[in-house]
C-alpha cells in the first residue's frame, strides 16, 4: 500500500478534464488534482480512484478535504462533494459530485486519507 493510486476522470469532472495522484501519495493518503473540463454534470462521479494493491476487505471509510483555498470556496460541505462510503470496495472509490456541479475549468485538489 505504498505505492501511488490511479485516477480515472468521470462526468461530474466535466468534458476533457486533467486527472492527477500527487506525488508521494499512496494507497493510504495522498493529494489528488482534478482540473475541471467543461459541463460539469451533478450528481455524477468526478474521480475513480483505483488502489495500487487490493485490500483483503474494503476499507471502513475514506475521506476527502479542500487542500487549497479554491477548493474549500466551491466546496464547502458534502452537499458538493463527497465520498459514498457504501460504494468503496478492494479496488476503487469515488469522488462524486453532489446536487451542484464543479465549475468548469477549474482546478481542484483534495487530500484524501483511507481507513482500513
Amino acid at each position: 500500500f505504498t505505492a501511488a493510486p490511479t485516477i480515472a476522470a468521470g462526468a461530474g469532472a466535466g468534458t476533457a478534464p486533467t486527472v492527477t495522484v500527487g506525488s508521494g501519495s499512496t494507497d493510504l493518503s495522498g493529494y489528488l488534482n482534478i482540473t475541471t473540463g467543461t459541463t460539469c454534470s451533478a450528481a455524477a462521479i468526478i474521480a475513480t480512484i483505483t488502489f495500487n494493491a487490493s485490500y483483503a476487505s474494503a476499507p471502513k471509510c475514506s475521506m476527502i478535504q479542500p487542500a487549497h483555498a479554491v477548493t474549500a470556496a466551491r466546496t464547502p460541505n458534502a452537499k458538493h462533494v463527497y465520498v459514498n462510503q457504501a460504494g468503496i470496495t478492494t479496488t476503487t472509490f469515488d469522488i462524486t459530485a453532489g446536487a451542484t456541479a464543479l465549475s468548469d475549468a477549474t482546478a481542484y485538489q483534495w487530500y484524501y486519507t483511507v481507513i482500513q
